[in-house]
């Protein structure tokens, strides 16, 4: 007859195999992942149970191989389904079990799932340091997939902190590795974050090449939730064109499949997209509610970056519907994260927001030196989008501030820019400063 630890070391291991299984299938996407967190909810507590006698009961290797393998699975499962605090929680725990065993590997990719972790939380330099490390023992290893994953990482946080530049190169050496292996899905999660890249870099139809070859990729694996974020960031670079309705079409196809997926972070970023393009369409009031769910998703996962994206869209409904003091509150509150977070590329759109708003104030001398802060920023990070944006800025202060041959000379310069980028919207707004400016000098 079996003794009792016998027994529940059955139970902590069926339940961790079954655990491996359910995070697979939640890799594949599509119907496979739905089934996957049904079959999570329906045996979630016996999967705690088998973790918790794991930890607490089962010493020497057997329960550090246990805890080793109960982590990798739940940092698959948990990434986009619960508080990333909840995810650092596992990864640490994994790592500890993985560096007693002393299987570097294992540690390697525990220290990975700490760096998504960490980097949505908002912590991007833990982030980085984690992935590097990661990537150390990946080519100390030999391991092509997890090097490409690594390099993957470090591009993402890289991204974050406003270096689209710097990681161009790093996605592309990530899919470069994913090709020669095959491996198409995550190849196509790759192609999405390089078109992220693009755009931050105004290069915006070769931005749309990317996501729409990730949604080839995402329809080839049958991969809903991978299709869903195509459609979410081609629909931000259709915005960026000006084909709003286009946009706001791909958003809202895209928030349908996160919400039928219980995908409640990509809900937020899907919120985000419709709330910007209602905005376009005038749509305040409805924006506003698609601004505040995202705040709620976001403050809910612990997501600074989502936090403060829906905090300054908040601020720009209340500044368009004349409540500017509500809107500078909102701008300083975003400020504040992304200035805390090192996010560079999000901290100089929270200046020029804030900017914006002092500008309606009257204050035109505080609304200068926001823009000239934002316009130092994006030309820190190559941001090719926000430089034109902050140019035009700046020309429309100056106007306010009754110095139109500076209004002139900045107004210029961004309209220069826009064109080369394709930024209708900042075009149009350049030739109406402009028009205003040489109104007010009395050259026609």
């Amino acid at each position: 007859m079996a003794t009792l630890y016998q027994t529940q070391l059955r139970h902590a291991f069926y339940y961790q195999q079954l655990f491996e299984r359910v995070a697979n299938s939640y890799l594949k996407s599509g119907v496979a992942a739905k089934r996957a967190l049904e079959t999570l909810e329906l045996d979630w507590a016996n999967i705690e149970a088998g973790h918790r006698w794991a930890s607490e009961v089962s010493t020497g290797e057997i329960g550090a191989a246990l805890r080793d393998a109960y982590a990798a699975s739940a940092c698959i499962v948990k990434e986009w389904t619960t508080h990333p605090n909840e995810m650092a929680r596992w990864a640490k725990e994994g790592l500890f079990a993985a560096r007693q065993l002393g299987d570097r590997e294992s540690a390697g990719r525990h220290l990975s799932n700490l760096g998504h972790a960490c980097d949505h939380l908002g912590h991007f330099r833990r982030a980085l340091t984690c992935f590097k490390l990661a990537l150390e023992i990946s080519r100390e290893s030999g391991n092509r997939q997890f090097e490409a994953e690594d390099l993957f990482g470090i591009g993402l946080v890289l991204l974050n902190l406003g270096g689209a530049r710097e990681a161009v190169p790093l996605f592309k050496q990530s899919r470069k590795i994913l090709r020669d292996l095959n491996d198409r899905l995550i190849e196509g999660s790759v192609l999405s974050n390089l078109g992220l890249a693009y755009e931050s870099l105004g290069e915006t139809h070769r931005a749309i090449r990317c996501h729409t070859q990730s949604l080839t990729i995402a329809r080839e694996f049958g991969d809903r939730r991978g299709q869903a974020q195509a459609f979410n960031q081609i629909g931000f670079c259709y915005e960026s064109l000006g084909e709003v309705k286009r946009a706001l079409k791909m958003h809202e196809e895209a928030l349908e499949i996160f919400r039928s997926f219980g995908d409640q972070r990509s809900v937020g970023q899907a919120l985000s997209g419709i709330g910007n393009a209602l905005c376009d369409l005038g749509n305040w009031q409805k924006a506003r509610e698609c601004f505040a769910e995202n705040l709620t998703i976001a403050r809910e996962f612990g997501d600074l970056s989502a936090e403060s994206d829906a905090l300054g869209n908040l601020g720009i409904v209340c500044h368009a519907r004349g409540d500017l003091q509500q809107a500078i509150e909102y701008h300083e509150q975003a400020l504040a994260i992304t200035r805390s977070s090192g996010d560079l590329e999000h901290e100089g759109r929270d200046l020029g927001n804030l900017g914006r708003a002092f500008e309606a104030l009257g204050d035109w001398q505080r609304a200068i030196n926001l823009h000239e802060q934002a316009l130092t920023i994006s030309r820190q990070i190559g941001d090719r989008v926000a430089e034109a944006q902050d140019l035009c800025n700046l020309g429309s202060a100056y106007l306010v501030a009754d110095q139109p041959r500076e209004a002139i000379r900045y107004c210029e310069e961004s309209l220069a820019l826009a064109r080369v980028i394709e930024l209708p919207e900042v075009e149009a707004e350049d030739l109406r400063l402009l028009a205003e400016a040489y109104t007010a000098i009395g050259d026609h």
